[in-house]
């Protein structure tokens, strides 16, 4: 079997947990890319199951488009390129709307202590 990780899902879960542990409402592409790869690992480790990320630029714009109340995006295309949540959302807000439909395996998956390091997050 072969799941799927949306960007948007991705984004969500990754700021839910940068705001609840490093009271950071923003999350650079190279750590959604390492926490997104830890992702498809542990999926292929725990459940034997391949997955697939939608990362791209394609992805990205579509995120900003479907969600323009949600995120924003910085990109310097050299140094400071991140998806920063609006100021007007919390992490309740992202958790009520981007976690409701989650499967178990896949919301253990997102809140999994070693993935989370790959956001700097230690737990």
């Amino acid at each position: 079997m072969c799941k799927f990780i949306n960007l948007e899902d991705l984004v969500a879960n990754a700021l839910i947990e940068m705001i609840e542990k490093n009271n950071t409402n923003k999350v650079s592409f190279e750590q959604l890319r390492k926490y997104g790869n830890m992702l498809i690992s542990w999926f292929k480790n725990n459940n034997n199951e391949d997955v697939i990320l939608l990362l791209s630029k394609h992805y990205i714009s579509e995120l900003i488009y479907n969600h323009p109340d949600y995120f924003e995006i910085y990109d310097n295309n050299e140094t400071d390129n991140y998806i920063k949540l609006k100021q007007t959302k919390t992490a309740k807000d992202l958790r009520d709307r981007f976690r409701s439909y989650l499967s178990v395996d896949m919301l253990m998956a997102f809140m999994d202590k070693e993935n989370l390091r790959e956001l700097s997050i230690l737990v």
